[in-house]
This record gives structure tokens, C-alpha cells and sequence, in this order.
């Protein structure tokens, strides 16, 4: 009972702040059926929606439980839709911190290979890069393309080692 009555004096404070009402059996009814409906969690989180909601569409509202009664299914809607984009945002934010993570490993494998590539005598560039045009000919000429080629080539052969 004391859930029900929290539910509808949340409505009542968001709906008039300046007013104090006391919940109505209807509005209790009413409240009990939305938790029913929807869990307490579910229905507490709703109120600020129905409230946004009887706002845009009835703003002589007198009741929750008219409030509710006419716009409960849709304020459950929108919290519904809401708790989705927040998921989807969430989901987003965390692709492009694995996206940035992964872009980092890949820029520190880089200058790994980068150093390890300065470090092998000219001999041995020319054969990793021989390697590389013998399969791919057109990048002959090519040099940004070539060489990022031939650092793969030399992360490849590295891995081949340690096998």
C-alpha cells in the first residue's frame, strides 16, 4: 500500500509542486493496477513520462488516475522506447571505446614493427619487400601502401618465428 501511495503523491509533486494532494482510492487502484501491469521499478520510472505526457496532451488533469487510466499504456510505451535509446547509446559508447582501444593496439603494434623495421640491414627490407611485390606487382611505385605491406609481411614472419 505504501508503494501505491509513493507512486501517486511522485505523480502528484511532478504534476503540481505548489499543491499538496492526498491519493484517492481510484488513484490507488489505478497505481496498483500499473504496478501490476509493469512492476514497481517499471511504474515508478514512468511517472516523470506520464507526467511529460498528460502535460502535452491534457493539462486540465485534476487525477493520477485519470492521468493514468488515459495515458498509463502510453507513458509505459515511452519509458519503454527511452530505456532502448539509453541501452543503444550505451551500446555505441562502447563500440567506440573498444574501436579506440583496438585503434591504439594497432598504432602501438605499428611502431613496434616500424622500430623492428629500422633495425633490419637494408638486405633484408629489400627481400621482405621483394616478397611483397612478387604478390602484389602494382604496388611497385607505390610507397606508402608498399611499405605499410611489408610491415604486415614483417609482423607475419615475426609470428611465423615464435610458432
Amino acid at each position: 500500500m505504501a508503494a501505491e501511495v509513493s507512486i501517486v503523491v511522485d505523480f502528484y509533486e511532478r504534476w503540481s509542486p505548489e499543491e499538496s494532494r492526498q491519493p484517492g482510492e481510484r488513484d490507488l487502484e489505478q497505481a496498483r493496477a500499473l504496478v501490476a501491469r509493469h512492476g514497481l521499478d517499471v511504474t515508478r520510472s514512468l511517472i516523470p513520462e506520464l507526467v511529460r505526457i498528460v502535460r502535452g496532451s491534457w493539462p486540465e488533469c485534476k487525477s493520477f488516475s485519470g492521468a493514468a487510466g488515459k495515458y498509463g499504456a502510453e507513458a509505459a510505451k515511452a519509458y519503454e522506447q527511452r530505456l532502448r535509446c539509453e541501452e543503444r547509446t550505451q551500446e555505441a559508447k562502447a563500440r567506440r571505446e573498444q574501436d579506440r582501444e583496438a585503434a591504439a593496439r594497432e598504432a602501438n603494434r605499428r611502431l613496434r614493427l616500424e622500430e623492428r623495421w629500422q633495425a633490419l640491414a637494408e638486405a633484408e627490407r629489400a627481400e621482405i619487400e621483394q616478397q611483397v611485390l612478387a604478390g602484389r606487382p602494382e604496388l611497385k611505385g607505390r610507397h606508402g601502401i608498399l611499405k605499410l605491406l611489408c610491415l604486415d609481411r614483417l609482423g607475419e614472419l615475426s609470428e611465423q618465428e615464435k610458432a
